[in-house]
């Protein structure tokens, strides 16, 4: 448990939900990728098999319950952000804003982030024999990334 780390200056989280691959029975899977802004550390990388509300805000809260509330949480528009995550960030002392459609670069953070962690992995050519061994890689390359920032 990383327990203060809001203290350490993750102030502002950015949060988006990349098209991962595919499982070895063709189901497509997601990651929900979260980023401290001021830090580069990723906070979230949660795989999934459809990114709901309900699914995006188990791996929202465990990752508060983890790193602490930022003050911000910056997120597109989606629907699986959008009321559930605002509630979460309200309930919690946070505020989420959704970036601007006409300001695409709010969140190139988490949009290069993620371009690496798909690329690194090869998600678009290795297929995964389910979610678990898909979420296993993920946490191995997030564990090694966090450590370094290589990507920062």
């Amino acid at each position: 448990m990383h327990g203060t780390l809001v203290d350490q200056g993750y102030t502002r989280w950015q949060v988006e939900i990349f098209t991962g691959g595919y499982l070895a029975d063709q189901r497509a899977f997601q990651i929900l990728v979260g980023i401290a802004e001021d830090t580069g550390y990723c906070v979230m990388a949660e795989v999934v098999a459809r990114p709901t509300g309900a699914t995006v805000c188990q791996a929202f809260t465990k990752a508060l319950r983890e790193f602490g509330v930022p003050a911000e949480v910056l997120t597109d528009g989606g629907a699986e952000f959008t009321e559930h995550v605002s509630r979460i960030c309200r309930d919690n002392g946070g505020v989420h804003r959704p970036a601007s459609p006409l300001v695409p670069s709010s969140k190139t953070l988490v949009e290069r982030f993620g371009g690496n962690l798909l690329r690194q992995l090869d998600c678009r050519v290795v297929s995964f024999a389910d979610l678990s061994a898909a979420q296993a890689a993920v946490a191995k390359w997030v564990a090694r990334y966090n450590a370094t920032r290589q990507f920062q």
